[in-house]
C-alpha cells in the first residue's frame, strides 16, 4: 500500500514536470510569434536581384547578407557631370539588410534599402565639382539619386548628377562650344539648311547621323557643297567639346572658304556621312546664324568642367607636276591650259584639354590630305619640216612628148621635148620637191599617160605628164601622204 502511494506521488511529480516544461516552452514561442512573427515569402518575391520565393525570413536575410557581401566586394560607383567624375567610396553607402526584409511584400519586386550619407556626399561634390556650386537642395537631391540607383543591386553604377540640378541651372544654359566660318557663299540652300538645324537638340547619349538629320529636317534642295559646308560648321563646333566623332571624311579638294582641318565631306549620293555621339548625362541645342557672309554655329547647354582646343599643326605643302599634252586642235604656240594646278597640302588636327591653364591631356584627331592637282597644258603637234625656199638660175632640164623633164638644184628648167609620133614641142620640166614647170609637148608613149599637159617633177627629178601642173598629193591632219 505504502509503495503504491509512493509510486503515485512519483508519478504525479513526473507529470507535473512535463506539463510545467510543456507549458514552458510553448507559452514562450506562442508569446515569441505573437509578438515577434517571423516574416515568410510566398511565390514571386524579389528583393533586389534576389529571388526569395517561398522563404523564411531566416533563408532570405541569409540570401540578402551574402548578396550585400558580394556588393561591396565589386563596389564601383562612378558620380558624373559631363566631362568630369568621381569614384564614390564605399564607406558613403550602407546597405540595411533586416530594413529591406521588412520593407519587402510577397509576391512583388522590391527594393533594397539603402542609406547614402549625404555629408560624404557634400564632401566629394564640393572637391570635384566646386565650379558648380550646387545648391542644398541639389546635394540632397544627388544623394537621393545616388540611393535609388543601388537600391536594384547591380554594379558597376553609373550617377548622372546633370539629371538631378535645379531647373533654373538648366534654363540659364550657356554657349558651350561654337565655330565660324568667313567668307562663305550666300546662298539659298545654304540659308536654308542653317535655318533648319537652328533648335535642334542633341540628347544626351544620342549618336547624330547629319544626313539623316537632314533629311528629317524641312531644308529645301541642298547641292552637295551646301551640305558639306553646314556639316563642316558643325564638325568645327563638336570638335570644341567632348563629343565622339564617330564618322568623318574629306573631299579631294578643299572647299574654298573651309578652314584646313575642319572639312567634313558628306554626299547623299555615295553616303558619306558625319557622325558624333554626345557622351553627356545631358542634351544641348544648336543654334545657328548667318551674318553677312560668316557663318556660325553654337552648341547651347550646361557649361564644362574642362576647356577643350582644336588646333591645327604640321602643315606642309606639295608643289604639282606640270603635264604636256599635244592636240591637232591647238594651232597657237601658246598652249591651251586645261588645269591651272594647285599645291597638295597635309596637316594634323590636334585637340587639347585644359583645366583653367592647366594642359590636361593632348590628342591627335587626324590627318588630312589633300593631293595637289597638276597642271595641264595642251599644245599643238609639232609642224612637218619646211622645204627649203627656191631660189632662181638652174640648169636647163628637156622635156620629153609626154610631160617629163630632169633637171637639178631644183630649179626651173627650158627645154625641148618630142613628142613619141615624132610631133615636136616646148616643154617644161620641173626639179625635185615637187616644183612645176609648164610645157606644151603633145604625143603618147608607152611607158606614159597622155602627154597633153603640164608636166610635175619629183623627187627623183622626173615628173609624169598627168595632171594640171599642180602637187596633187594630198596629206592628213597626221602629214601623212594620201594614196590617190
Amino acid at each position: 500500500m505504502e509503495n503504491k502511494k509512493v509510486l503515485n506521488v512519483l508519478l504525479g511529480v513526473l507529470l507535473s514536470t512535463f506539463f510545467f516544461y510543456l507549458f514552458a516552452s510553448g507559452g514562450s514561442l506562442l508569446a515569441g510569434n505573437l509578438l515577434f512573427p517571423s516574416k515568410d515569402f510566398g511565390d514571386n518575391t524579389y528583393i533586389g536581384p534576389y529571388d526569395v520565393s517561398d522563404f523564411k525570413e531566416a533563408e532570405t536575410a541569409k540570401v540578402l547578407n551574402e548578396g550585400v557581401s558580394d556588393l561591396q566586394s565589386r563596389f564601383e560607383v562612378e558620380v558624373r557631370y559631363l566631362d568630369g567624375s568621381f569614384q564614390l567610396p564605399q564607406e558613403a553607402v550602407e546597405f540595411d539588410v533586416q530594413g529591406t526584409i521588412s520593407d519587402a511584400d510577397s509576391g512583388q519586386e522590391n527594393p533594397l534599402v539603402v542609406r547614402v550619407k549625404e555629408g560624404a556626399v557634400q564632401t566629394l561634390l564640393e572637391q570635384n565639382f566646386g565650379e558648380l556650386d550646387l545648391t542644398d537642395e541639389e546635394i540632397s537631391a544627388i544623394a537621393s539619386g545616388i540611393e535609388r540607383r543601388l537600391q536594384n543591386g547591380t554594379m558597376p553604377a553609373n550617377i548622372q548628377i546633370s539629371d538631378f540640378l535645379d531647373a533654373g541651372r538648366k534654363a540659364g544654359e550657356t554657349v558651350s562650344a561654337s565655330a565660324s566660318f568667313e567668307a562663305q557663299p550666300v546662298t539659298e540652300g545654304l540659308l536654308n539648311g542653317l535655318d533648319a538645324l537652328n533648335g535642334v537638340e542633341v540628347a544626351g547619349g544620342a549618336t547624330v547621323s547629319f544626313l539623316q538629320l537632314m533629311e528629317s529636317l524641312e531644308t529645301g534642295s541642298l547641292t552637295k557643297d551646301e551640305m558639306t559646308r553646314i556639316a563642316s560648321l558643325l564638325y568645327a563646333a563638336v570638335l570644341n567639346t567632348n563629343f565622339v566623332i564617330d564618322e568623318r571624311s574629306i573631299s579631294n579638294r578643299l572647299p574654298d572658304g573651309i578652314p584646313l582641318g575642319f572639312e567634313a565631306a558628306v554626299d547623299p549620293a555615295t553616303g558619306t556621312d558625319l557622325m558624333f555621339t554626345n557622351p553627356n548625362g545631358a542634351t544641348f541645342t544648336i543654334t545657328t546664324e548667318m551674318s553677312g557672309d560668316t557663318a556660325t554655329l553654337s552648341l547651347h547647354g550646361l557649361p564644362f568642367l574642362y576647356e577643350y582646343s582644336a588646333t591645327v599643326t604640321g602643315t606642309e605643302t606639295f608643289e604639282p607636276r606640270l603635264v604636256k599634252q599635244f592636240s591637232e586642235n591647238v594651232t597657237t604656240v601658246a598652249p591651251r591650259i586645261e588645269e591651272a594646278g594647285e599645291d597638295g597640302i597635309r596637316a594634323t588636327v590636334i585637340k587639347t584639354v585644359f583645366d583653367e591653364a592647366i594642359e590636361l591631356s593632348m590628342e591627335e584627331v587626324s590627318t588630312d590630305f589633300y593631293p595637289p592637282v597638276h597642271r595641264i597644258e595642251v599644245h599643238r603637234l609639232k609642224p612637218e619640216e619646211q622645204p627649203a625656199e627656191n631660189t632662181e638660175g638652174g640648169t636647163d632640164g628637156s622635156g620629153d612628148g609626154n610631160g617629163s623633164g630632169k633637171g637639178s638644184g631644183g630649179t626651173t628648167g627650158n627645154g625641148a621635148g618630142s613628142s613619141g609620133n615624132g610631133d615636136s614641142g616646148n616643154g617644161g620640166s620641173t626639179g625635185n620637191d615637187g616644183n612645176s614647170g609648164n610645157g606644151n609637148g603633145s604625143g603618147s608613149d608607152s611607158d606614159s599617160g597622155q602627154g597633153n599637159g603640164n608636166g610635175s617633177g619629183s623627187d627623183n627629178d622626173s615628173g609624169s605628164g598627168s595632171g594640171n601642173g599642180k602637187d596633187d598629193i594630198q596629206y592628213d591632219k597626221g602629214g601623212n601622204p594620201i594614196t590617190p
